[in-house]
């Protein structure tokens, strides 16, 4: 009985460390999909406010011509198309998020950059973030790419692998040992 205890304890240690390791080896590349959604989204963003600039001006002949940044349009066509303007600013706050976002992570060292991007979705207020990382999970396969980035998360992973093999054998032990108890009690 206690080969095949001692084998399950090895098992289980081995495998709750390959999987750490294999885990926190998808940081850095979930990282680089995350940020690369990021510029994707806000760059449709912007053609999308582009081209919903551009359809105002042509509609409304009358704005001043003077009006040709975001913020002039927008107050320009305020006293005209009050929910447009509206609308238009909405979109811009969204798309001004996402590309700070992204310059965020672009900006940060490449072993952080996981670390910069869990911070920055996690103080998403808006939402706008957790909806291009529910996007990137939703298709993210399992990669192995060994850089340096993924070899160092790859050891973080084992060391808390391992720690959390080593707390499942301790609770399991403690119920095996008050198992034992009760058994000994009843006899």
């Amino acid at each position: 009985m206690r080969f095949f205890s001692r084998w399950f304890a090895e098992v289980l240690s081995l495998g709750l460390c390959l999987t750490g390791a294999v885990l926190a080896m998808q940081a850095p590349a979930l990282t680089r999909e995350y940020a690369a959604a990021l510029r994707q989204v806000a760059q449709d963003a912007r053609n999308d406010i582009n081209a919903r600039e551009a359809a105002a001006r042509a509609y409304y002949r009358d704005l001043p011509r003077d009006a040709s940044g975001d913020a002039a349009l927008i107050a320009a066509l305020r006293p005209i198309e009050p929910a447009n303007a509206e609308g238009l600013e909405q979109s811009l706050a969204h798309a001004q998020r996402l590309q700070e976002s992204y310059d965020r992570i672009a900006a940060t060292p490449p072993l952080l950059q996981p670390v910069r991007a869990t911070l920055d979705v996690a103080w998403d207020s808006a939402g706008d973030r957790r909806l291009v990382l529910r996007t990137v999970l939703d298709g993210a396969v399992l990669q192995l790419v060994l850089t340096e980035a993924a070899g160092i998360y790859a050891l973080v992973g084992l060391v808390l692998g391992s720690l959390l093999a080593q707390g499942v054998l301790g609770v399991l032990r403690h119920l095996g040992s008050l198992a034992r108890g009760r058994l000994m009690i009843k006899a």
